[in-house]
């Protein structure tokens, strides 16, 4: 998404005192002068901001939503991504590893703004409220991309100065503390935000905070919680681009007001790797088949006359067989696509689930909800006579989430929260049950931290 420099430059000076872009991150000024300043601490949120642009933060949490399911396989080289795919995961694979890592490298430096803003000079309470608003947004969001993956693992509210045993050492959480852990923060980032309003969606602000809390209490059942948090999303002014404009949403060359919080590479030296990852014409690790047999694809899942159908898959004879790719991330020459983290669409598809979930009503406020991502894609409305009880309907959310939100990391982590897993994927690996489920703590994490001695099940 192009983002208009001034309105960058304006947009940073309301909301962090000055513009991120602009200043090095923390890991390049000396630790005694870091948070001495208003300068000193937007360096160090832009050096959260840049963890973001990892290839484990920016890329890997969002094909592997995508690669141990029925949306993507791996064709490539990388060994790792082969054992994602046929959901035979080692302990030492080293983009699962990343993940790990790269998190905690983030959680870390938020962890020193959030203690030390106080020692910065110059700065205006409504200022360090905009920071601290957006650090913990930007912890919870590393802490629950952990949970997902990981199940329970270590909250370290506290920043790693040292080499100490109970620093290194830190035990396992459990999945519930972290959650937990997670929406307190969320909660604590809406009220420091709250009267901001929107801000440029490069940015964690008001919307992104309560689209996140919406995301996290219908990952732990709370749906009258979710089903909250989305409407009010819902009523913060974004619209559904229009469904013969869809291709909007995912061009870095064109604005759109969907998009509600994403990771951005336009104007930094990072570059996002995501469509020469999954374009033919570049290296092509990961391609649309649903089984490593290829027996079919998400193309041949999406009706004809859906206007997503071709934005989302595209087909490719370019290797001499027939192909289907992900054909949401287009710019494999200069590699600048976004990647998208939150969406409205993905708040009225949470919206139509909670409400469902609380109570099945014939043609009430869940199919209101469904209904608009449908026909925004020029498909008929849903009626009760279709989807007759609340079972049906969960599956219509399930088929309408795995088309809309296709190669955008939810895919594999709504059939396990919703207990589909083992029974949509038995064809692509060895997913017997919960014991493959999650994916392995990595191996150097044993090797470093003295409190962790067992694995998740299955590992």
């Amino acid at each position: 998404m192009r983002i208009l420099y001034s309105l960058i430059i304006l947009t940073a000076l309301f909301f962090a005192g000055c513009d991120i872009l602009d200043v090095e991150p923390t890991s390049q000024i000396e630790a005694a002068d870091a948070f001495k300043d208003k300068k000193g601490v937007t360096a160090a949120l832009n050096g959260a901001y840049d963890i973001l642009q990892s290839p484990a933060i920016s890329q890997d949490v969002i094909v592997f939503g995508d690669l141990p399911a029925d949306n993507l396989i791996h064709i490539g080289t990388k060994k790792e991504y082969r054992q994602i795919s046929d959901q035979h995961i080692f302990t030492e694979n080293a983009y699962v590893e990343g993940i790990w890592n790269d998190s905690y490298d983030g959680i870390n430096r938020l962890n020193n703004i959030i203690e030390r803003i106080d020692e910065a000079a110059g700065m205006s309470e409504e200022e360090k409220k905009g920071v601290l608003g957006q650090c913990y947004f930007m912890r919870a969001f590393h802490y629950f991309n952990l949970v997902k993956f990981f199940g329970g693992v270590p909250i370290k509210q506290f920043s790693t100065t040292s080499q100490s045993p109970d620093e290194l050492n830190a035990p396992r959480n459990s999945k519930e503390e972290v959650y937990d852990f997670l929406v307190s923060d969320l909660g604590i980032a809406k009220d420091l935000l709250e009267g901001t309003g929107r801000q440029s969606p490069v940015y964690a602000d008001e919307g992104a905070v309560t689209g996140l809390l919406a995301r996290a209490y219908l990952y732990t059942g709370q749906y009258a919680e979710a089903l909250s948090m989305a409407t009010e999303v819902i009523g913060m002014g974004y619209e559904l681009v229009d469904g013969t404009d869809y291709s909007a949403i995912f061009d870095e060359t064109r604005s759109n007001n969907e998009v509600i919080f994403l990771i951005d590479f336009l104007n930094d030296n990072e570059t996002s790797g995501m469509a020469d990852w999954f374009l033919p014409d570049g290296r092509f690790e990961v391609s649309a088949w649903d089984t490593p047999s290829k027996e079919s694809s998400i193309f041949e899942v999406f009706g004809d006359a859906d206007l997503r159908k071709t934005i989302s898959v595209g087909e490719s004879d370019i290797t001499g067989n027939l192909e289907y790719y992900g054909n949401k991330y287009t710019d494999y020459v200069t590699n600048n696509d976004a990647t998208i983290i939150l969406r409205l669409a993905e708040m009225y598809l949470i919206a139509a689930e909670s409400s469902n979930e609380i109570a099945y009503v014939p043609d009430g406020e869940a199919f209101d909800f469904l209904n608009a991502v449908r026909t925004r894609a020029g498909l008929d409305a849903f009626t009760s006579s279709e989807l007759p009880d609340q079972e049906a309907f969960r599956l219509a959310i399930e088929q309408e989430r795995r088309l809309e939100l296709c190669f955008e990391g939810h895919r594999y982590f709504d059939l396990v929260r919703t207990g589909r897993a083992a029974e949509v994927l038995p064809q692509i690996g060895p997913l017997t049950g919960a014991n493959q489920y999650l994916f392995p703590i990595p191996r150097s994490e044993f090797d470093t931290n003295e409190s962790i001695n067992e694995n998740n099940p299955g590992y």
